[in-house]
């Protein structure tokens, strides 16, 4: 005798997909920090100049 069962609607569908995605890595603070400094130092002279 086989039993069957019937299945239930997920209560939230999204919800299966999202949690099966994985995110990449972030940046460093230091990497950030580190090109945003080098970008301000290149464009400080830019300013300057008439």
């Amino acid at each position: 005798m086989k039993i069957t069962l019937k299945t239930t609607k997920p209560r939230n569908p999204f919800a299966l997909p999202a949690a099966q995605r994985a995110a990449g890595a972030h940046r460093t603070g230091k990497q950030r920090q580190r090109l945003q400094r080098e970008l301000r130092n290149e464009l400080h002279p830019l300013q300057r100049s008439p």
